[in-house]
């Protein structure tokens, strides 16, 4: 079907999975881009009558994603678990996540040196280090979008240890999201965390909850046939949606614990229903050749979904500076402004994709394979 990619039983990717990558980034593209231009030195209220600010959402599949996504692809990992195996893993994992945040970073960086920040923090040595290494503290980094992938290095260290040790590991991965739960806990009855600093808000974050979703799915998907898969998927999209009016009409905290956990639950329920069917179809559709038609468009994004996160905030912050410059000459509409921001940003990610991303990750894992 044209504009369609079908997944056949013996492909090793889940494409539905990419499609959720895909609108995931473009949940938090649509976010950045509408709360930027509602400035008050720009156009002091949200496109679209703010009717995508629950776009933050994106960050909450991401979560979710990523512990689906790591169980699954190393769930033979977890079964015969070595030093070896957890040098592979470690050495997918940082070159997935570092390599392409440097470049971003460093482009920023530049900016930044050029357009020094009010507080000059681009001048501090020891943030600047801190920001390239991702380390954990209380602030963003220099790219903002940097924050979450704090949390995806802590998930993976953790992760990396149950390869080395199965009984060790999920031991302190249930450790890790029993005290998680626990903060939700306290969060909710006290409003604020069980801890103070990096404690409650980083290790014990309720975003940290959301990487157990994902492997309750991975788990649920390899030992539980799933029937009707495709209802679990539209059930799943219908409690989304129902989040994101909630949160859209109801004046709720932005950081409600239990808002994410929605997003998260809802999440998972799609990841279910999208990745039972495509499994399924190896199996019980093989005969009838049935499978599930993916949009190309959405395939290509979430082959894209990383640049795009890390792009976007830059993108959107450079066509925001040009429009303040334009805008006196050619009054340019929020809403013309907001979709050209987003479709820029798209652009970007699919151009640093296809000629930095990949040739750059390509060359990096064969250096790294040959030693």
């Amino acid at each position: 079907m044209m504009g369609q990619a079908s997944i056949g039983p013996t492909a090793h990717r889940l494409l539905g999975v990419e499609a959720v990558r895909g609108v995931a980034s473009l949940l938090v593209v649509l976010f950045h881009a509408g709360t930027l231009l509602a400035g008050p030195k720009d156009y002091a209220r949200l496109p679209f009558g703010g009717a995508f600010t629950f776009g933050r959402a994106g960050v909450d599949v991401f979560f979710v994603l990523s512990g689906f996504i790591i169980s699954l692809v190393h769930a033979r990992d977890i079964v015969a678990p070595g030093p070896r195996r957890v040098a592979v893993f470690a050495r997918k994992r940082l070159l997935r996540i570092y390599p392409s945040y440097w470049v971003c970073t460093l482009f920023l960086f530049a900016i930044m040196l050029a357009s020094p920040t009010p507080d000059r923090r681009e001048h501090d040595p020891a943030y600047v280090i801190s920001s390239f290494l991702l380390l954990p503290a209380a602030g963003e980094p220099l790219l903002g979008p940097g924050w979450s992938l704090r949390h995806e290095l802590l998930f993976y260290a953790l992760f990396g240890l149950a390869i080395a040790n199965r009984r060790l590991g999920f031991g302190v991965l249930a450790a890790w999201f029993a005290a998680t739960g626990a903060n939700i806990l306290w969060l909710m009855a006290r409003g604020s965390p069980i801890a103070g600093g990096l404690v409650g808000g980083w290790l014990l974050s309720p975003l940290n909850a959301e990487f157990a979703a994902g492997i309750g799915v991975a788990a649920l998907l390899v030992r539980v046939h799933i029937g009707r898969p495709l209802a679990w998927a539209g059930a799943g999209l219908a409690a989304f949606a129902l989040c994101a009016a909630a949160e859209l009409h109801w004046p709720l905290p932005p950081n409600w614990p239990l808002l994410h956990l929605g997003y998260a639950a809802a999440t998972a329920a799609i990841l279910l229903g999208l990745a039972a069917r495509e499994r399924g179809a190896g199996l019980a559709a093989r005969e009838r050749g049935a499978g599930l038609a993916v949009p190309a468009a959405l395939v290509r994004l979430g082959d894209a979904s990383y640049a795009l996160y890390l792009l976007h905030v830059i993108v959107i912050m450079l066509g925001v500076f040009v429009l303040r410059h334009v805008r006196p000459l050619v009054p340019v509409p929020l809403d013309v402004a907001y979709a050209g921001l987003v479709g820029a940003s798209i652009a970007a990610a699919l151009l640093f994709t296809d000629r930095i991303e990949r040739p750059m990750l390509r060359y990096l894992g064969r250096r790294a394979s040959c030693r």
